[in-house]
């Protein structure tokens, strides 16, 4: 009991100190985007490695006793597909367990096997690069009410619609790029305007949101503490009802 009147005590200092926020915040200064560095051109080492498993590929799956040929390739910012046509009737399941041998046949780390939904006979053979091509915010398109994911094989922009993203949970191993995307996502959302986007923002390790703490787009400021985060949502669950309450029924 005493426990949860300290609980109670704390949140209702936490939330009289949100309610003393003062959520009008002057304009910032206006800055521009830092553009990316000029583009270098592919390094001759990464297209001699491309050159090279033109020639290894077949070879390696006809070490397994898979016959095919290459017809082309796709060169994306990680990884590179090579296309291959299966001379005869193949497994799909025979080929994709030939993954980890064929990976270590063309001495890299892994290789990824799928099957082209358009053409019979036909996979996909995906490779990491060499060399990764850095890809810039700064170079992405902009479309209003969307959310830009990244960039697919092809470099071409995959976007989500935020109206239908309504919760989003990013997991990934360490140094798998999380923290990157995170960011990519938010500088998407304040392209627009603060009065099209408002965020609460909540960072108890009180780092990851910290370049963010002077935008408009604040509801209120950055929250790093657990029991003002708590009322913090709590005001946004709010916020929530009463727009459901003004909808039309």
């Amino acid at each position: 009991a005493l426990l949860d009147k300290e609980s109670r005590a704390k949140r209702l200092e936490a939330g009289k100190k949100l309610e003393r926020v003062k959520l009008e915040k002057p304009e910032p200064e206006k800055k521009s985007v830092t553009p990316p560095p000029k583009k270098r051109r592919i390094a001759d080492k990464d297209e001699k490695r491309r050159r090279e498993m033109v020639r290894i590929i077949p070879a390696a799956f006809a070490d397994f006793g898979v016959a095919a040929r290459f017809t082309e390739f796709i060169s994306g910012h990680t990884i590179t597909r090579y296309k291959l046509k299966l001379e005869r009737s193949q497994k799909l399941s025979k080929v994709k367990g030939l993954e980890d041998d064929v990976a270590m046949r063309l001495g890299v780390a892994n290789v990824f096997i799928t099957r082209s939904e358009t053409e019979s006979q036909t996979v996909y053979v995906d490779i990491p690069n060499e060399i990764v091509t850095p890809l810039y915010f700064h170079d992405a398109p902009q479309e209003e009410g969307k959310l830009i994911i990244g960039v697919g094989l092809e470099r071409k922009p995959v976007f989500s619609d935020m109206d239908e993203l309504c919760h989003l949970l990013i997991a990934g191993a360490t140094g798998s790029g999380k923290s990157v995307f995170l960011n990519a996502l938010i500088c998407s959302l304040i392209r627009e305007g603060p009065e099209k986007n408002q965020l609460v923002m909540i960072d108890p390790k009180a780092v990851e949101l910290k370049p963010y703490e002077d935008i408009p787009h604040l509801w209120q400021p950055v929250i790093t503490d657990s029991t003002e985060a708590i009322v913090a949502l709590g005001k946004v669950a709010d916020e929530m009802e009463s727009r459901y309450r003004q909808f039309p029924k």
